[in-house]
């Protein structure tokens, strides 16, 4: 995913925690759904009201 967009994996490191980034980058993990849900927000693909 992180090939087809402008966002890097050191964009997405700097938003989120570097250790997950590493681990699903590398398909060593997958995010969990709290990640999932950040991971959306931050692609601005989930509209939440605040």
């Amino acid at each position: 995913m992180l090939t087809e967009t402008v966002y890097t994996g050191k964009w997405f490191a700097e938003q989120l925690d570097k250790v997950i980034v590493s681990q699903w980058s590398t398909n060593t993990s997958q995010p969990d759904i709290h990640n999932s849900v950040k991971i959306a927000r931050l692609l601005d693909f989930i509209k939440f009201n605040k």
